[in-house]
């Protein structure tokens, strides 16, 4: 089975929408200089992954609102 996802407007990518949020969550919680994503203290990696999920879902219901 496969999952097609399509934009219902030409606007909307999700690729940019979704790389630009992971990008500002990455700026604001990427304190120091780290070689590896190992380096990272597993606490700041687990607030990086909540925040991302917190940013999808926020963009999630606005891309339903416009719909």
């Amino acid at each position: 089975m496969w999952l097609v996802i399509e934009p219902k407007r030409i606007e909307f990518n999700p690729r940019k929408e979704i790389t630009k949020a992971i990008l500002e969550v990455i700026r604001r919680l990427y304190d120091q200089l780290y070689l590896t994503w190992g380096e990272i203290l597993f606490l700041l990696r687990q607030d990086m992954f909540n925040e991302f999920k917190h940013t999808t879902r926020r963009l999630q219901t606005l891309r339903e609102s416009r719909g």
